[in-house]
């Protein structure tokens, strides 16, 4: 490994020479210029709090005139749940949340066909496209062009770029900061695409997975997560000014990032396969297993299949009397209750000082939340087409209490319906913002799990590595979403909003009328319009 390293700088040079390297060409002059179109920087695993430590000390000097200075900032983009990448990507390029579309990790399991999916595989990470049947916005937005800078999901580009070999070489080579700005270099294949058809593209999605490596290898508080970042500001610099000088007039740039990210000693990693080992036999991954008949012999005789994302949330699969139907209440209280757990008092998972909650699927929608000694019930229903969810009236204390929802009490009832749009509202400051919808329509698909648990505020569920992010907590909900382009207003703020809203938005401002059908979230366009304007940007 150490010899392919000091390698990799000549085979970049070598196969640059060969033609791999980005192609600067101006636009040609009967190219449309004044079609609207945007360019989305979606920067994976970039901190909020560390993003605004380094505007606020002067490091950022693009993201701050593009976007903090000359755009929008949404406060609180809250991410969805589980904050792991592929859910949440899936998420922002449908406009759904993950438990209707079905991806509901980087790392899943489906019972009723005995399917394991692992995108963090190198010859796997594109298979996320045919493992969904919701559309994505490049598929919505039909036949215009579009462009896919290097992300995994990406079904209906027109056009994708991945510069696989020097990207690859540079990912073997542990420099991650190169793939992102490799991603914004290929804005030159874009002008070239543009040249070649006579278009613009009406989308152009660049996908920079470096900042989230480096927070997972080095940690977020690492002197190398900042530079990565800087890096990032590096190529919205290139991209912004190579787009600007082509004279287009009517572009909205976006940066949106996917899940917070937190630093966790290796002390507070707890190994919760280990633990669970002690009553179950437990499969974490069967699928090597090419055929379905190996994989069922691999998992006829164990108890539960684990998978766990990104050492903050553990999904858990329920045998029970075997696989290809829903565990019961009872399959599920024998894996809550171990031998010597009363099964009237908390559950064991519960129990532990990593875990802040358990979460486990009821009939008709409904999940149970264990939080030590407490519980709650979230329920949802549905009047005239439209969700609403609350806490059951008797665990309403206790969901407060574990929830941190105390500031709430006067002012909203958690026992009471309210609508999705309503609980964002009213908890998106909070400890868990969005909880109560959320956990309500993940468990909506089979691939979530029959039990779900949530790490506990500087916890982890899996000794791996140094940054962590996948649960329910605001240290992992709250991403980034930054607007800027025409009719935007410069140095304002919106409160709130959730990245499942960023497909509807950009639909909005490309002038595509969908009329929201089919995606949960929601167009920003007019909030973003009216955003309160600030005497002095954030940093």
């Amino acid at each position: 490994m150490i010899v392919l390293r000091r390698l990799l700088p000549v085979l970049s040079l070598i196969f640059a020479a060969c033609g791999c390297a980005s192609r600067y060409a101006p636009l040609r002059a009967t190219v449309e210029r004044h079609q609207p179109a945007v360019v989305v920087f979606f920067v994976d695993g970039m901190s909020r709090d560390v993003t605004h430590e380094l505007l606020q000390a002067g490091k950022l000097p693009n993201i701050r005139r593009v976007f903090t200075e000359g755009g929008v900032e949404v406060e609180h983009a809250i991410a969805c749940l589980p904050t792991l990448t592929y859910p949440n990507t899936v998420s922002m390029l449908t406009g759904v949340w993950p438990g209707r579309h079905g991806i509901t990790g980087n790392r899943w399991f489906e019972p009723e066909t005995l399917t394991f999916r692992d995108y963090l595989r190198p010859w796997a990470f594109q298979d996320v496209n045919g493992d969904f049947d919701t559309p994505t916005i490049f598929e919505r937005l039909g036949g215009d062009v579009t462009v896919n800078v290097q992300c995994p999901t990406r079904r209906g580009a027109t056009r994708n770029y991945d510069s696989p070999v020097l990207s690859g070489l540079d990912w073997i080579g542990g420099r991650f900061e190169q793939v992102d700005l490799r991603s914004a270099a290929c804005v030159d294949y874009a002008v070239a695409l543009a040249n070649e058809t006579g278009r613009w593209p009406r989308l152009i999605w660049m996908y920079m997975p470096g900042v989230d490596q480096v927070g997972h290898e080095y940690g977020p508080d690492s002197a190398r997560y900042r530079r990565a970042i800087e890096r990032v500001d590096e190529g919205v610099g290139r991209v912004v000014e190579r787009v600007t000088e082509t004279g287009l007039d009517r572009v909205t740039f976006v940066l949106v990032t996917d899940h917070g990210q937190l630093e966790i000693p290796r002390a507070r990693q707890f190994n919760l396969e280990d633990w669970l080992e002690q009553w179950f036999d437990v499969r974490e991954s069967a699928s090597d297993s090419r055929r379905l008949w190996r994989r069922r012999a691999a998992l006829d005789d164990c108890d539960l299949v684990l998978r766990i994302g990104a050492d903050r949330r553990a999904a858990i699969y329920v045998r029970g009397d075997g696989w290809g139907r829903p565990a019961n209440r009872t399959e599920i209280d024998r894996i809550l209750y171990p031998p010597g757990f009363d099964p009237h008092g908390p559950p064991a998972l519960a129990q532990l000082p990593a875990v802040a909650l358990v979460c486990r699927r009821l009939e008709d929608g409904r999940v149970e939340v264990f939080s030590g000694e407490r519980r709650f019930v979230v329920e949802r229903e549905t009047v005239n087409g439209v969700a609403r969810y609350r806490i059951g009236p008797s665990g309403a204390a206790d969901a407060i209490a574990a929830l941190e929802y105390g500031a709430l009490a006067q002012g909203f009832r958690v026992d009471a319906w309210h609508t999705g749009a309503e609980w964002l509202r009213a908890t998106h400051a909070t400890a868990y913002p969005d909880f109560v919808p959320q956990i309500s329509v993940l468990f909506d698909s089979s691939r979530s799990g029959d039990i779900v648990a949530f790490a506990a505020a500087g916890w982890a569920l899996e000794r791996d590595e140094i940054g962590h992010h996948g649960s329910a907590r605001k240290e992992d909900m709250l991403a980034q979403m930054l607007f800027a382009g025409p009719g935007l207003p410069k140095g304002a703020k919106l409160p709130y909003a959730r990245l499942v809203d960023l497909t509807p938005t950009l639909l909005g401002m490309l002038g595509v009328d969908v009329g929201g059908e089919g995606m949960d979230g929601e167009d920003l366009g007019e909030r973003l319009r009216r955003a309160h304007w600030k005497s002095a940007a954030p940093g």
